[in-house]
């Protein structure tokens, strides 16, 4: 079911652009990057349910197997297209309350005052624009 008032609804419905389109979708997810311009951290990815789900609770033991197999396959694809030693999975829901998993491969020269969850506030000198976005995506979608 989809939620016309939900930006992530609208993405997965093509109603809005969706810089980089959509990654890779699966039965009952799609992946896109982030859509914070400029982007923080290059490959900063999101994964969300094409339904509009708010608590993971509405999961079946089917949906939760295919998030998994998603977690897997993106983080080794992250992992090995960054080269970065490891893949933050989190999940928040504070400003869009549709249920969605971020993965931010991290920079191995991210700063320690952006560690860990403080990576939602940093703000480097420059960021990936637009175009940066949409090539790293086309990249992606060649590795998988």
């Amino acid at each position: 079911m989809m939620n016309h008032t939900c930006v992530i609804c609208r993405w997965e419905a093509g109603l809005d652009p969706l810089t980089g389109g959509k990654i890779l979708e699966t039965e009952n997810f799609f992946v896109f990057h982030h859509q914070n311009l400029p982007a923080s951290v290059p490959g900063w990815l999101i994964a969300a349910p094409k339904a509009h789900i708010l608590r993971q609770t509405e999961f079946t033991p089917e949906i939760l197997r295919e998030l998994y197999e998603l977690q897997q396959k993106m983080t080794a694809i992250l992992e090995k297209t960054t080269r970065t030693g490891r893949v933050y999975w989190a999940v928040f829901g504070e400003e869009v309350k549709h249920l969605h998993f971020h993965m931010i491969p991290r920079p191995e020269d991210l700063p320690q005052e952006a560690l860990g969850w403080r990576i939602f506030g940093y703000k480097p000198e420059r960021g990936a624009g637009k175009l940066e976005i949409e090539g790293f995506c086309d990249f992606i979608r060649e590795q998988l």
